[in-house]
C-alpha cells in the first residue's frame, strides 16, 4: 500500500492549519499597527457562564458541525445537500431575528428548529417534484466552484458579525472582523472540495480549538 495519499493528506492538513493561523496573526498585527481595537464578541461573555465541557462541546464540536453543514455541504450540490444546508442556514437566520443564542435549547429555539426542519423537507419535496438540474442551472454560481466557494465564504463571514455588539459606522471594524472569516471559509471549502465534508468539519474543529487555546491555558 502506497503511503503517498496519507502523506499528501497530512501535508494538506498542516498547510491549511498554517495558512489559517498565519492569516489570523497577520490581521492581528495590522490591527495593532492601525490602533484598531475590535469590540468584544458576545461569545466571550457567553463563555463566562459555561463549564469547560459545555465550551468544548459547543465551540469545538457542535459549532463546526452546524456551520459546515450550512456553508460547505452545498458546495457539492444535490437535492439532499441543498435541503439540509437550507435547514441549518434558516436556523442561523431565525435565531438572529428572534435574538436567541444558536446553541441554547429553549422554547424559542424549539420553534425555530421545527420551522427550519419543515422548510428543509418542503424544499427537498419541491426539488424532487421539479427537476433540480433545471432549477439550479439558472444560477450561475453553480457553474463555477470558485464562485460558489466565495459566495458561501462571504456569507459565512457576514453572519459572524452577529457575535459582536453594534459596530458604529467604522467600516474598518467590519472588514477586520469578516476578513479572517472569509479566509477561513475559503480554506474550509478547499478541504471540503478536495476531500469531503468530514475533513472540513475536523479542520474547523481543530482551528476553533486552537482559537480557544488562551481560554484552556487560563484554566
Amino acid at each position: 500500500m502506497s503511503l503517498k495519499p496519507i502523506k499528501d493528506f497530512f501535508i494538506f492538513l498542516f498547510s491549511i492549519l498554517f495558512l489559517s493561523i498565519l492569516s489570523t496573526v497577520l490581521i492581528e498585527y495590522l490591527l495593532n499597527k492601525l490602533s484598531i481595537n475590535l469590540p468584544e464578541s458576545h461569545l466571550f461573555k457567553f463563555r463566562k457562564d459555561q463549564s469547560t465541557l459545555e465550551i468544548i462541546s459547543l465551540y469545538c464540536i457542535l459549532g463546526p458541525i452546524v456551520e459546515e453543514l450550512s456553508f460547505r455541504l452545498p458546495l457539492k450540490l444535490n437535492n439532499i445537500n441543498l435541503s439540509v444546508s437550507l435547514t441549518f442556514f434558516l436556523y442561523f437566520i431565525l435565531s438572529f431575528f428572534f435574538h436567541t443564542h444558536l446553541y441554547v435549547i429553549n422554547s424559542t429555539n424549539y420553534t425555530i428548529i421545527i420551522i427550519a426542519i419543515i422548510t428543509g423537507f418542503t424544499l427537498f419535496f419541491l426539488l424532487n417534484k421539479y427537476n433540480v438540474n433545471i432549477l439550479l442551472s439558472k444560477f450561475t454560481l453553480t457553474n463555477n466552484p470558485w464562485k460558489i466557494t466565495i459566495f458561501y465564504s462571504v456569507l459565512f463571514a457576514i453572519l459572524h458579525l452577529v457575535n459582536y455588539n453594534p459596530i458604529e459606522s467604522n467600516k474598518l471594524y467590519i472588514i477586520a472582523i469578516i476578513t479572517p472569516k472569509i479566509i477561513s471559509g475559503i480554506l474550509f471549502s478547499i478541504a471540503r472540495l478536495k476531500y469531503n465534508l468530514i475533513f472540513s468539519i475536523l479542520l474547523h474543529m481543530a482551528i476553533n480549538s486552537i482559537g480557544l487555546s488562551p481560554f484552556f491555558l487560563s484554566l
